[in-house]
């Protein structure tokens, strides 16, 4: 269990810190997000899904 709190912990790092340097340029991005289909969005996250449980694999966390 301390083992998800930690990985949650960091991912809210790293989400915060998008959200606290760099907002224009995320307000923008999200903006662009909903130009682009719904299935290449479907494809991309399931593309980031896929490379972080072969991530995770590796790096021996099973």
């Amino acid at each position: 269990m301390k083992i998800i709190i930690f990985i949650l912990g960091i991912i809210l790092v790293f989400e915060g810190a998008i959200y606290a340097l760099f907002p224009s340029a995320f307000k923008n991005l999200l903006l662009q997000l909903k130009d682009i289909e719904t299935e290449k969005l479907r494809y991309f996250g399931l593309g980031a899904m896929t490379l972080g449980v072969v991530l995770v694999w590796l790096s021996g966390m099973r």
